[in-house]
């Protein structure tokens, strides 16, 4: 009797795997998950040569027959844009915003396929860094596209795919080309750029744009040979050990603020990053470096931060220089997320039509789309990722088929939406539907 019983449960898993298995490769062999593989294998780290991904995107374009420019910023910081022609382009056109670069993969030995291989595991899921951000949204994006094309829908208004590659290292990138005489000719009048995956039932729908700051602090102190003790309280390491105990507190402050709401602009969260120095095993260093990285909450200000940084360094008792190393401000305008936006009814009429919830929070950080807002035109973070383990530069980063194609069904709708609101329903100045933060000091 028990062997039939186990003969039972291993016919029903064998059926529920071999359907599992037919399901999977149903939803891999097909154009739109080859696409994002053939993307995800090409290297596009910070260290890399992001030629061939641009060459990729160029033929990506040239397939559909579509116009792609390429906008070199700097050296190796290009800026690809396809341009898809609407009926009516005397219309403001949209822009579906997007990064090709991609933090690098750490610890690859980890990963359970290499990390820019696009394997699709036994769970039917693609794996790769850039599955959640945001190599997967550009092949969205330009697959709702060429979709959209395919079933001869109409657009009024020409769509721009911008895809930037310097995300990971700050928005220069995209900051030198809105100020080009090419971006004013593009005449635009919303933009959707990148947001964050939801491990929720909601889509997150990003209106405002947070501040990062990075600090370098240098703490001095004597030097000496490591074999001995030095005085108490001389050492650069002791110094620094007092801003990191002092930096410990505050994070945990804010990290209990971040268990009282789902918003991030609500608290700051600050990270250290490591420190630097000239090692040799018989000194003591009498110069130790280290690097803070904090993205500030609506109410805070780098200099409200600095501030607090200083305390520390007060109560450490001084010998310790702060610099700063990077920021990129959030910016004094958010967009406005009511009936008098024609551009924020149509994406949430697009969530409605799809049974779809949606929440309407601060992105954790800054992105290309804050330099988007900063020359007044409206723009929301979107990506279209829900219910899946938030994997954003982790290791094992990846995606389910399923709700990658769920969320080109969504980006669809959402440009369908956009590039169809009718001109009456738009004024002439993108900068009407932006509002103050009146929240940021």
């Amino acid at each position: 009797m028990m062997n039939i019983k186990i003969l039972l449960l291993f016919c029903f898993t064998h059926v529920h795997i071999s359907r599992a298995i037919k399901s999977c490769q149903k939803l891999t062999c097909t154009q739109e998950i080859e696409t994002l593989r053939d993307y995800i294998n090409i290297r596009t780290t910070r260290q890399d040569d992001f030629r061939p991904a641009v060459d990729f995107l160029k033929r990506l374009g040239a397939e559909q027959g579509v116009e792609v420019t390429v906008f070199e910023a700097n050296s190796n910081d290009p800026v690809v844009i396809m341009k898809w022609p609407g009926q009516k382009p005397a219309l403001q056109s949209i822009v579906l915003l997007s990064h090709i670069d991609v933090n690098s993969a750490c610890y690859e030995d980890g990963w359970t396929y290499p990390p820019f291989s696009g394997a699709i595991n036994d769970n039917c899921e693609i794996v790769g860094r850039g599955t959640q951000a945001q190599k997967s949204l550009t092949i969205q994006h330009f697959e709702a596209l060429r979709q959209l094309r395919q079933s001869n829908v109409t657009l009024l208004r020409t769509v721009y795919l911008i895809a930037t590659t310097d995300q990971t290292a700050g928005s220069n990138g995209i900051k030198r080309f809105i100020q080009t005489k090419t971006f004013q000719d593009m005449n635009v009048g919303f933009t959707l750029g990148v947001g964050g995956p939801s491990g929720e039932q909601e889509i997150f729908l990003y209106n405002r744009f947070k501040t990062q700051y990075v600090i370098r602090l240098d703490c001095y102190g004597q030097s000496a040979t490591s074999a001995i003790y030095p005085s108490y309280n001389t050492t650069a390491a002791e110094f620094c050990g007092y801003v990191l105990q002092a930096y410990n507190k505050y994070r945990e402050e804010q990290y209990n603020l971040s268990l009282k709401t789902r918003d991030s602009g609500d608290y700051t969260v600050v990270n250290y990053l490591g420190g630097r120095s000239l090692i040799e095993y018989g000194i003591i260093p009498a110069h130790l470096a280290e690097y803070y990285v904090a993205d500030l909450a609506l109410n805070t200000t780098v200099e409200d931060f600095i501030e607090i940084v200083r305390d520390w360094i007060l109560d450490a008792g001084g010998n310790i220089t702060p610099t700063s190393v990077y920021k990129e401000e959030g910016g004094s305008y958010y967009t406005k997320t009511d009936d008098s936006n024609p551009y924020y009814v149509a994406i949430k009429e697009a969530f409605i039509d799809l049974c779809i919830p949606f929440q309407i929070l601060t992105t954790p950080s800054t992105t290309d789309t804050t330099s988007i807002v900063k020359v007044g035109i409206p723009a929301f973070g979107l990506t279209p990722i829900r219910n899946t383990q938030v994997l954003v530069n982790g290791v094992n980063e990846r995606l389910p088929l399923t709700t990658y194609f769920e969320g080109l069904r969504i980006v669809k709708e959402i440009v369908t939406r956009l590039a169809n609101v009718p001109k009456d329903k738009v004024a002439d100045d993108p900068s009407t539907y932006l509002e103050s933060a009146k929240c940021n000091k």
